[in-house]
């Protein structure tokens, strides 16, 4: 579920005016860390760090379970705050680049076939669809790839994000999953591996 609110965050930059699509083949993008917000462990969607593991150079995988503690028949609504930092361990350094972007709920976003979340969703086993039943959602060796950044700002410098996403059903908080990644300009060398 994580690797699919980052994807829907990507997804949702497109719309964005200013922003110019980049060409997938000058970036890479390196996710850091996926997992549950601090100090909300014990809301119904629960998502311990994922493990994250660099293959080679230009290959990053990543594996994790998504712990739903009760069923949601309806689904719940998602919404996405995106944050763009100078120094991604200094807090202070980071400012508001998207927020309150939000969805109509889980269930229609999982039914729309998006290339930008599509296959993570593929990689869920059990499968992710609504009715969102309460068990373990498994993900095994997903690749995180650079063609994501396609998504994100145009930069000749190394960017540093922080994404939250936070589910709700009314005001009751369902999920919150926090993504921190960066993309950077590939070098001569990373293109020809």
């Amino acid at each position: 579920m994580r690797v699919l609110i980052v994807l829907l965050f990507l997804a949702t930059l497109t719309s964005v005016r200013d922003v110019r699509a980049a060409d997938a083949g000058d970036r890479r993008l390196i996710l850091t860390y996926m997992g549950q917000c601090q100090g909300k462990e014990n809301i119904p969607v629960y998502l311990p760090d994922f493990k994250i593991e660099q293959a080679n150079r230009n290959q990053y995988f990543m594996s994790g379970d998504i712990v739903v503690r009760e069923s949601f028949p309806r689904g719940f609504h998602l919404s996405i705050d995106v944050k763009k930092c100078t120094n991604p361990s200094v807090p202070d350094s980071c400012k508001t680049f998207l927020n309150n972007l939000a969805t109509s709920d889980i269930c229609t976003m999982l039914e729309l076939p998006l290339p930008s979340y599509s296959s993570f969703v593929r990689s869920l086993n059990p499968p992710l669809k609504c009715p969102i039943r309460q068990t373990t959602y498994r993900m095994d060796n997903f690749q995180v790839e650079d063609s994501l950044t396609k998504y994100m700002p145009v930069s000749n410098s190394v960017s540093y994000w922080n994404v939250t996403i936070k589910g709700r059903q009314e005001k009751r908080e369902i999920a919150c999953i926090v993504f921190q990644m960066y993309s950077r300009p590939m070098t001569k060398q990373s293109r020809r591996n």
